[in-house]
């Protein structure tokens, strides 16, 4: 990982997916991790990441709320948001409704396609202006 590296925040209550997003995407991001929606919220606001990784279901805080939380911070209305959840298809609308630029569903994302979308999300990074990184998103989970 070098200082160029964007930052990606990975906001799982899973101790073991957290950890293996983190070591699937530490060559291209500077990863930061948190188990619950009010931390990855404060976390955000300390240094607004280029990408976040959200888990729907989590106690406390769950995704959607946290969802809401981010997309209401005018600091982070340009970081890209992919929601993960099982059975995602059936809340997909709702998500996209609270802000959310991709929607996967969490039993087929494997470290092949956490790989995949990163690459994918590196070079749009690189190559364009965080602000046009959320345009980008749901181009990347869909293709």
């Amino acid at each position: 990982m070098t200082a160029t590296c964007p930052a990606l925040l990975v906001v799982d209550d899973d101790p073991l997916f957290r950890t293996l997003v983190r070591r699937s995407l530490a060559e291209d991001f500077s990863v930061q991790s948190v188990a619950d929606g009010h931390a990855a919220l404060n976390t955000a606001l300390a240094g607004p990441p280029a990408v976040i990784i959200l888990d729907l279901n989590m106690p406390g805080w769950d995704g959607l709320r946290t969802l809401r939380a981010i997309r209401a911070e005018p600091s982070l209305s340009e970081t890209a948001t992919l929601v993960l959840a099982s059975g995602a298809g059936q809340r997909n609308a709702e998500l996209r409704d609270a802000g959310a630029d991709g929607v996967l569903d969490k039993s087929e994302f494997t470290c092949e396609r956490i790989r995949e979308v990163a690459g994918s999300l590196r070079r749009a990074t690189v190559r364009r202006p965080l602000r046009t990184v959320r345009r980008i998103v749901p181009e990347m989970v869909e293709g």
